[in-house]
């Protein structure tokens, strides 16, 4: 149990921290806006979260929550064994892949975020984490609503055509705004008797409504009905005595997520509706990170690793639709992605980590039946969540609401059940009056800095990297792979600079370093691919990587016949 101070301080970050990492873009002397940033925003939060427990913080954890942190331990244990035992590039699996960054530091950030907001022992601090995700709503449907109205003043490409928010993709943004749409329904009917916060809510959730159709994502329309539907239970519930409306509700509820679904598969009469192209592709791309699982049952082929393996684990209709030249470093689905990077293991450990929640969730609604604000804020938030994660990938600035708000529920829970206890709310007291030593003030500034340090650098290399692409100057550019700890290697910079040096008719140069992008990363397809586009390359050298490439995709028929 935290005692006041550290309390308060907990608080305080859990309302500014997440919706930082939502809302943090740079796009001036970087070459990805978003993910880097992002990466390094929930790094800092992430570990000045964690540096105000104390001791006795994590033996009360403990006391209340054994399993959850035994799950919480597996799925630490199954991401080392992952690292191990995958020969994927190492700083690919620490900082994950450019665009993306769905490395061990991810989910190491996640797992310490998720902790320090397990141990929150106060409703107000449950309650900063709901009004953390409205600030980062708020400021993306100004910011949105700004691009509609005047356009775009962020200096980014925008190749989609949509509103883009802080998220940098129409469907991330289309699906966080599912999200708040869901705590503005609950905040909306907490407030209606006080008209000018309803009208205030009301107006917000009708301008968030036109902003997600705005977005053309399906998954922000999916969510809204979604977070009405439960909104919708949880009201009626507690206007009837009787537990039979709110049933008639949720079967009428399940009826139409059946509906849904079957639409989403183009049956029924909402395929019209619902159905897109992308749905198909995602099934490619689920079936082949599945593949991925099954041939690495217990290790996974390694964080963020998808990419190498995607061609090799497609199957033969792939090669149809989306064809043989489409490929995906994603899985699309984040559960399906975690079995892909780690095995049985780490999936296991995630599903049980994601019950524990969902157990928390079916407790609190047996023991009450009042309309909670706070709870329902966070539960509907977080279903939705896990819902658009089926079809999405774990991008960093929604990544961070799934793990908050879900240690939010597990926290409120006890909260909420100790409160009903008199005993155990004499011994919360009694535990929690405790002096520190060092000052959580002083264990968060420091653990800031280091949080920093460990997760700037794919922040800096990026940097690096735009420096020297703007310099346009060769030797620049080939500092930037001089590997170090601030300027960490990755394949997509070996592809660009390769193409960079062929270009600029600099053969030798683009042949040295198509030479160091294999040896970096051997399962990459595009490295080995470098040497059928470069001038410098000898006949033993083509065959030997239309060969590779004949293995890292073997149904591909135009790599067949050019190895014959």
């Amino acid at each position: 149990m935290l005692n006041k101070e550290s309390e308060s301080l907990l608080s305080k970050l859990l309302l500014v921290g997440p919706a930082l990492v939502t809302i943090l873009v740079f796009t001036s002397g970087v070459t990805d806006p978003v993910n880097v940033n992002k990466l390094l925003a929930l790094g800092i939060v992430s570990c000045s979260a964690i540096a105000i427990l104390t001791v006795k913080s994590y033996r009360f954890i403990w006391a209340e929550h054994k399993f959850l942190i035994l799950t919480l331990f597996g799925f630490l244990l199954a991401s080392i064994n992952s690292i191990i035992q995958s020969d994927s590039p190492i700083t690919q699996q620490l900082y994950g892949v450019y665009g993306r960054n769905n490395g061990f530091l991810l989910y190491l950030f996640l797992l310490l975020i998720f902790i320090a907001t397990l141990s929150a022992g106060k409703i107000s601090t449950s309650k900063n984490v709901v009004y953390s995700l409205v600030v980062a709503g708020a400021v993306n449907i100004i910011y949105c609503g700004w691009v509609l109205a005047f356009g775009d003043f962020v200096g980014w490409t925008n190749p989609y055509g949509n509103i883009l928010g802080t998220l940098g993709n129409p469907n991330f943004i289309g699906a966080f705004l599912g999200m708040f749409s869901s705590v503005l329904i609950t905040l909306a009917i907490a407030n209606f008797k006080n008209p000018k916060i309803f009208l205030l809510i009301t107006t917000t959730l009708g301008v968030t409504i036109f902003e997600i159709v705005k977005s053309n994502a399906i998954q922000g329309r999916v969510l809204l009905v979604v977070g009405l539907a439960i909104n919708g239970f949880f009201f009626i519930r507690s206007r009837f005595k009787s537990q039979i409306p709110a049933v008639i509700y949720s079967a009428m509820c399940t009826l139409g997520g059946v509906a849904g679904l079957l639409g989403a598969l183009q049956i029924g009469p909402l395929a019209k509706i619902i159905y897109k192209d992308s749905v198909s592709l995602r099934g490619e791309y689920w079936n082949a990170g599945l593949n991925m699982a099954k041939t690495h049952l217990f290790s996974g082929v390694g964080f963020d690793s998808y990419g190498d393996w995607y061609r090799l684990s497609r199957r033969a209709s792939a090669l149809v639709k989306p064809g043989p030249e489409t490929v995906s470093n994603a899985a699309h689905n984040v559960v399906i992605d975690i079995f892909a990077f780690g095995g049985l293991p780490l999936l296991i450990s995630y599903l049980a980590i994601m019950g524990i929640v969902l157990q928390s969730i079916i407790r609190h609604t047996l023991r009450s039946q009042a309309f909670d604000y706070v709870f329902v804020s966070l539960i509907g938030a977080w279903l939705c969540f896990q819902l658009q994660s089926v079809i999405s990938i774990n991008q960093i600035g929604l990544a961070v609401w799934g793990w908050v708000l879900g240690a939010a529920i597990v926290s409120y829970e006890r909260i909420k059940r100790v409160d009903s206890s008199p005993e155990l709310t004499k011994s919360k007291t009694i535990r929690s009056t405790s002096a520190e030593v060092i000052s959580p003030n002083l264990r968060a500034g420091v653990a800031l800095v280091l949080g920093a340090l460990i997760a700037v650098p794919p922040f800096s290399a990026d940097v690096k990297w735009r420096s020297a692409q703007v310099s346009m100057d060769a030797a620049k550019i080939e500092a930037v792979l001089v590997p170090s700890y601030f300027n960490p290697l990755g394949t997509f910079k070996y592809l660009q600079i390769v193409g960079a040096f062929e270009e600029s008719n600099l053969p030798n140069l683009a042949h040295k370093y198509a030479v160091e992008a294999v040896n970096f990363n051997p399962h990459s397809y595009e490295s080995w691919r470098l040497f059928t586009l470069i001038r410098s390359t000898t006949p033993e050298e083509l065959q030997i990587a239309l060969s590779n490439m004949k293995k890292l995709d073997p149904k591909n028929p135009r790599i067949i016949s050019e190895s014959k």
